[in-house]
C-alpha cells in the first residue's frame, strides 16, 4: 500500500531536516524573530502579542495538521520511528502543508521547502497504524528512502 512522508528539505544542502513540524516551528521562529528552541511560555507570550496575520494563519494550519492523535510508539522514541500519512489524510492536509511550504520558501528565500515522498511498504514493516497514519522504524524508512524521488509542496500564489 502507498503511504506519504512529508519532510522539511534544505535546498542548499539537499538534506532532510525533519518532518513538517520542523518547518512549522522554523517559520514560527522566523515570524516572531526568535529561535526554534524558545521557552514555551515565552513563545506563547510572543504569539499572543504578535499582530502579524501570518502567525495566526500558521497557527491555524498547525492546529489543523495536529488534530490527529500522536502514536505512543512515536512519542516514546522519536529518534527511531517515522510517521507517514495514509493517502486520504495526506489529501486532507495538502492545502495546509502547501501553505506552510510556500511561506517557508518565501521566508527563507527558497532555501527550505516541504517535500513529499510515496512509500510502498509491506504490512510487516508497519509498527503502528490508525485511520490517519502509520509508524515505521527508522531502519525501514532508510531502507526504502534511498531510492525514492520526491515532489515539492508549493503553490504559486
Amino acid at each position: 500500500m502507498r503511504y506519504i512522508r512529508v519532510e522539511t528539505f534544505d535546498c542548499k544542502t539537499y538534506n532532510s531536516l525533519g518532518g513538517y513540524m520542523c518547518a512549522a516551528h522554523t517559520l514560527l521562529a522566523i515570524l516572531l524573530n526568535t529561535t526554534p528552541a524558545q521557552d514555551a511560555e515565552e513563545l506563547d507570550r510572543m504569539i499572543g502579542e504578535s499582530d502579524d496575520p501570518r502567525v495566526a494563519e500558521l497557527l491555524s494550519a498547525m492546529m489543523a495538521l495536529t488534530d490527529i492523535p500522536i502514536p505512543d510508539i512515536y512519542t516514546n522514541d522519536k529518534e527511531n520511528h517515522i510517521c507517514l500519512y495514509l493517502p486520504r489524510e495526506f489529501d486532507e492536509c495538502y492545502e495546509d502543508l502547501t501553505y506552510i511550504s510556500t511561506l517557508l520558501s518565501k521566508e527563507t528565500r527558497g532555501r527550505k521547502i516541504l517535500i513529499w515522498k510515496e512509500f510502498d511498504l509491506n504490512e510487516d514493516e508497519i509498527l503502528y497504524e490508525d485511520m490517519y497514519q502509520i509508524v515505521i522504524s527508522k531502519d525501514t524508512y532508510e531502507k526504502h528512502n534511498k531510492d525514492l524521488e520526491y515532489d515539492v509542496l508549493f503553490s504559486w500564489e
